[in-house]
């Protein structure tokens, strides 16, 4: 098993990678205009989204089917992704500060909205651009808590089926009729990236009983990137092939150790390198030291640095402490103690191939 977890370590410590490389050349580009000859500007870069969306629904899948209680995964979940995250505002804000970024500033109040990770729905602009995939991961969290409350883990496959096939069907009527659902369906339902989470839990469960029938709604899962991202298709497609071979057992070697690092100080890395790494670039610019390469090395070693201090200083010493007092403490034993309908057990994990 452990071998397992190191490739998904190293999956997403490329993911990471991609996005960050991404931010750095295209998107700075896009914003700011980088003012360099011979920089390549990584576009494809913005995809390893699609890949922590993949990974996303494989670890879900994964977690609920070791999950006693509702309140437990809950717990879980607070646990692994708000004491990092404020860590991330707090330090995103405060370079704000001392240095201007044009049009990436958020006011004191609305920075202390993001501290829900609601802001989103509340129309509050984010303190880092990259929180907005931080709403559709909650999005999916609640899907999967609703499918968790209502007992139908067991239906999981047929329920997935549902979801892609209404995916399927909203992209085939936008594309020839060009009539699309309201945006509350669509975003309730995740219907621009949806079928990424769903093909996470499919190899998931291609991964747990090796049945071919998962490989149907694996291709189903590929469908909507033709309507939906055509221009990448070839590299979500990529990444399908990738898990696939994870999945098979065929990734066993990968436990490139700079990789690994990475995917485990990930989500810090993910939070604070991009607001972050742009100041750090139009620094580099304002004294004349930018290059094609000081450029992308440069604030990404400083996104690293800080993602690590965000990961051994707060991540992994919260997580510890809120996941221990919250195992021992008497609010868990008498929520755990309720009627069944309060609070749903499932039975032990099946063993891993």
């Amino acid at each position: 098993m452990q071998h397992r977890l190191t490739e998904l370590d190293c999956l997403r410590g490329v993911a990471a990678l991609l996005v960050c490389v991404f931010h750095y050349t295209e998107r700075y580009d896009q914003l700011y205009d980088h003012q360099l000859e011979n920089l390549y500007l990584f576009e494809i870069g913005h995809t390893g989204v699609y890949l922590f969306f993949i990974l996303s629904g494989f670890v879900i899948s994964l977690t609920l089917n070791r999950t006693k209680s509702i309140y437990d995964f809950i717990v879980s979940r607070f646990s692994r992704l708000y004491p990092a995250y404020w860590a991330a505002i707090l330090i995103t804000f405060t370079s704000y500060q001392f240095f201007q970024l044009e049009d990436r500033e958020v006011s004191f109040s609305e920075a202390l909205v993001n501290l829900t990770m609601f802001q989103r729905w509340l129309n509050v602009p984010d303190v880092d651009g990259v929180y907005w995939t931080l709403s559709v991961e909650l999005m999916f969290y609640g899907i999967m808590l609703l499918i968790f409350l209502s007992n139908q883990l067991k239906n999981l496959t047929k329920l997935c089926a549902v979801w892609i096939g209404f995916i399927i069907l909203s992209c085939l009527v936008s594309y020839h009729m060009g009539w699309e659902f309201g945006a509350d369906i669509d975003y309730v339902l995740l219907m621009g990236h949806g079928n990424l989470f769903i093909a996470g839990i499919m190899f998931y469960k291609l991964w747990e009983s090796k049945k071919a029938s998962y490989l149907l709604l694996l291709f189903a899962c590929m469908v909507p990137e033709y309507f939906l991202r055509k221009d990448v298709l070839p590299i979500v497609l990529a990444y399908f092939g990738v898990f696939f071979l994870f999945v098979q057992g065929g990734l066993r070697w990968l436990s490139f150790k700079p990789f690994v690092y990475l995917g485990a100080i990930s989500y810090g890395f993910y939070l604070i390198h991009q607001n972050i790494g742009y100041i750090v670039i139009q620094t580099l610019y304002k004294s004349g030291l930018a290059t094609p390469w000081s450029v992308v090395l440069v604030p990404m070693v400083l996104s690293i640095a800080l993602a690590s201090l965000i990961y051994y200083a707060v991540e992994q010493p919260s997580l510890k402490w809120i996941r221990k007092g919250w195992k021992g403490s008497q609010l868990r034993k008498n929520l755990t103690g309720e009627t069944s309908q309060q609070t749903i057990l499932r039975p032990p994990a099946p063993s891993t191939p």
